[in-house]
């Protein structure tokens, strides 16, 4: 659908001429910096979530982690 089928007013000034060629660069370099951190970020929340259930399985039935015969 365009934006005159849904009835959205959107400017049509690309970003480098609405605030410079520079600017634009900068905003990119920016976004993928942005992209690239949170993609790190998952990726640490995945291997900490994997290591605690890979923990937590091995603690035997009805044992958190504290109960665990490995820690005795």
């Amino acid at each position: 659908m365009t934006d005159a089928q849904v009835g959205v007013t959107v400017a049509a000034v690309p970003p480098e001429r609405d605030i410079g060629a520079g600017w634009s660069a900068a905003r990119k370099v920016a976004g993928y910096s942005a992209a690239s951190a949170m993609s790190l970020y998952l990726l640490v929340k995945v291997v900490w979530i994997a290591v605690a259930l890979h923990r937590r399985a091995g603690a035997g039935p009805g044992l958190g982690q504290a109960d665990s015969p490995r820690d005795r």
